[in-house]
């Protein structure tokens, strides 16, 4: 399921590079950081729609962050091979490796995981795109 999971993120990725980029996603390859919450039991629906927000306010200005993606999970359950054992997916792309390691010890980021660490389980894949596909 984790191959699947992997696949999804990297097709969601060029199509959100091809909409939403100058550059063609064929000739960039960012470093990707795809990473998937699992809220515990008793979470709220306004627990979720706070860590929403809080991607954007909080992760999404930190100077080594190019792009970020956030949400629930699609309305794709009717197919066996969509993994959507998640409640929130978020999607952030960086320049390369030492975008992400400047990103992860950034206080925006420190403070987000100290606010939701403990109420999530949390699902991590990182990749770089290699090659791409013309239109």
């Amino acid at each position: 399921m984790n191959r699947a999971l992997a696949v999804v993120c990297a097709l969601a990725l060029g199509t959100c590079l091809a909409g939403c980029s100058n550059v063609p996603p064929w000739d960039s390859a960012p470093f990707c950081h795809a990473v998937f919450f699992k809220f515990k039991a008793g979470a709220t629906d306004a627990q979720k729609a706070d860590m929403l927000r809080d991607v954007r306010d909080m992760l999404a200005p930190i100077p080594s962050v190019k792009g970020v993606w956030a949400g629930q999970p699609a309305p794709t359950s009717n197919q066996p091979f969509v993994d959507t054992n998640y409640d929130v997916g978020i999607l952030i792309t960086f320049a390369d490796q030492k975008g992400l390691m400047s990103y992860d010890s950034h206080p925006r980021h420190v403070d987000f995981v100290k606010k939701y660490g403990n109420l999530v389980d949390v699902r991590v894949f990182d990749f770089t795109p290699k090659g791409g596909m013309r239109p």
